[in-house]
């Protein structure tokens, strides 16, 4: 099932239905992890709908693209980077590398749903470092 579902999010123009296809990616999480280099490259869509659905997908899919969003932190593309910044922390709340960028799409950004999603990965990992500390 992930595999027809992977086709469909690669092979459609539509963005809303790359969007969808890549949120029901996501639902099924790890089972859905062949579907990681199509979702990468969704995550490089310049919509940025597609982009946060994408992120969300790859979050849900958990360890299995963590090392492919890795490498998107190198992307010269700033949204490609935060967002993959942002799948990492909410999926691995110890990546702190990924910090830097989540703190610049705060401050260089006017779209409120990059505001709110690095809100919330930086207070995923502050909490994160704040009960290693009380351990």
């Amino acid at each position: 099932m992930s595999a027809c579902i992977s086709r469909r999010v690669k092979g459609s123009s539509d963005h809303n239905v790359r969007s969808i296809s890549a949120v029901v990616l996501g639902e099924l999480g790890p089972v859905a992890s062949q579907a990681v280099p199509e979702l990468i490259q969704f995550l490089k869509d310049g919509n940025q709908e597609a982009r946060m659905s994408a992120a969300l997908s790859l979050m849900r899919i958990g360890p299995a693209a963590e090392e492919a969003l890795e490498q998107c932190l190198k992307n010269e593309d700033k949204e490609v980077q935060f967002w993959a910044a942002w799948a990492l922390v909410m999926n691995n709340p110890t990546k702190l590398h990924a910090l830097p960028i989540l703190q610049e799409g705060w401050n260089n950004s006017n779209d409120k749903y990059k505001h709110l999603a690095a809100a919330e990965a930086l207070f995923k990992a502050m909490n994160r470092k704040i009960d290693e500390l009380k351990e």
